[in-house]
């Protein structure tokens, strides 16, 4: 037997009238009445519950919030409070961080201010205050790299590779384009001046010193109240003789670091070589108010009232006391102290550091002065015989200990007697022929005795 056969052996025909059907559909139907008759109320409740649901939610919602909070202890309202303690959780955590945004980015313009003053150890503390709020702050770390580029060594001294090094690093990273979108950096490029400074100086060719003023006027460009860029270019000028745009960028430097000693110094022998003597009293009484426990401000008080005042008596009392003064109140031991003090000689900056060199100096005020003492009768300065070799061994004494300064204190000499002739020419011509063979000595002393001596009062000009 085929599937065929068999499936239509599974099926089952009926044939009946019309009539038949009809009376058998009557039949079904009865039978479905009578049983939804008999459960019809438990369907027609239910439908009710689903509707009164349906219509009254929130009320039963209600409802049984309260019964379990009655019964197991449950709060209708932990979701709602819930999402309220997240959210004062998550506002507080964006104020933090808000404010320690703001705390950092403060420290960091507080830093980039004491670069922009060649202030690199204040520099560095305040970048690392920055990086200690904001652990995550890019440019927190990039500035304390920065505020590191001239720092010394390792062997606590400036090495050029170094510096060099950490500026190529610098570079290489960039950093700072990522963070302002800018191609290069004030307190990079200025680093990088400084760098070329520090090696070949002022006097090696005028190509190389272009090429650091060039740096310095871009790193102004880039940060235009950049005090040390501007102070900088002043002292080149004043090493140059260029006296008029010396005092132009360092009163610059001045004016964006107000209270900034060392260009103050600088502004004040500018005046000095062009005669304003007026401004030079101004600015040595302002750096001696910025700090009187400095102990350069009264080396330039004294000298000061040496040369153009010529209080020979206040200045040999003076020297003869102030440097014990501030070794007994340990003052000589300050870092302000211990900063470097020097003089521009005819465009060239003569520095030393130690202590011993600036009290060295001191007492070398207080022989000249000593001198002019005994050359003095009443207001006028005579040639009375006084054995110039035996101040000369007094000078020579001096420079032989005073150590770092035993090579510029007789440079010191000569620049502060040839000053002395310009202001007093009439005072001093009595004097010409002992001062000229002091200086010789000076001079001789420094090697320099090949140079011809033309020093005389009447052949200084006053400039």
């Amino acid at each position: 037997m085929n599937q065929d056969s068999t499936q239509q052996s599974s099926q089952l025909s009926i044939t009946a009238e019309p009539d038949d059907v009809k009376k058998w559909a009557e039949q079904v139907l009865g039978v479905v009445k009578r049983n939804q008759n008999q459960h019809g109320p438990l369907l027609t409740s239910i439908n009710n519950i689903q509707e009164l649901a349906k219509s009254n939610w929130p009320l039963i919602t209600l409802v049984l919030f309260l019964i379990a909070w009655w019964l197991y202890g449950a709060d209708p309202a932990y979701p709602i409070k819930k999402w309220a303690d997240v959210s004062h959780e998550l506002n507080s955590k964006l104020e933090k961080y808000e404010y320690e945004r703001v705390l950092s980015d403060y420290y960091i313009k507080l830093g980039e201010s004491f670069l922009d003053g060649n202030k690199f150890i204040e520099a560095q503390e305040a970048f690392t205050q920055a990086k200690k709020i904001n652990g995550h702050s890019i440019y927190a770390q990039y500035s304390l790299i920065k505020s590191e580029l001239l720092s010394f060594s390792k062997n606590k001294e400036f090495d050029p590779e170094v510096v060099r090094r950490r500026i190529e690093l610098v570079e290489r990273s960039r950093p700072i384009q990522f963070l302002q979108n800018k191609h290069a950096d004030a307190h990079v490029t200025y680093a990088k001046a400084r760098l070329r400074l520090r090696v070949h100086g002022t006097n090696e060719s005028t190509n190389k010193t272009n090429d650091i003023k060039n740096l310095l006027e871009m790193a102004i460009k880039l940060r235009p109240h950049y005090a040390a860029a501007h102070g900088d270019l002043g002292l080149i000028a004043l090493k140059e003789n260029d006296y008029n745009t010396s005092i132009k960028k360092i009163s610059q430097a001045l004016e964006y670091s107000n209270y900034h000693s060392d260009y103050v110094g600088a502004l004040s022998y500018a005046y000095e070589a062009i005669g304003r003597i007026d401004k030079v009293a101004e600015l040595i009484n302002t750096m001696y108010q910025l700090d009187p426990q400095v102990f350069a401000a009264r080396l330039e008080i004294l000298r000061y009232q040496l040369i153009y005042e010529l209080k020979f008596d206040l200045v040999r009392s003076t020297c003869m006391k102030i440097p014990s003064l501030f070794e007994k109140r340990g003052l000589h031991e300050k870092n302000k102290n211990t900063r470097a003090y020097g003089l521009y000689v005819s465009g060239n900056l003569y520095t030393f550091d130690s202590w011993v060199a600036k009290k060295s100096y001191c007492k070398q005020f207080e022989v000249l002065s000593e001198y002019f003492i005994n050359r003095k009768e009443g207001q006028e300065i005579t040639g009375n015989n006084i054995d110039i070799d035996q101040i000369t061994l007094k000078l020579k004494s001096i420079w032989d200990k005073a150590d770092d300064g035993g090579s510029i204190l007789p440079h010191f000499l000569i620049n502060d007697l040839t000053l002395m002739c310009r202001e007093h020419s009439s005072k001093l011509m009595p004097l010409s022929h002992e001062l000229q063979v002091l200086i010789g000595n000076a001079k001789e002393f420094i090697g320099t005795l090949d140079q011809k001596i033309t020093w005389n009062c009447e052949a200084v000009p006053h400039k």
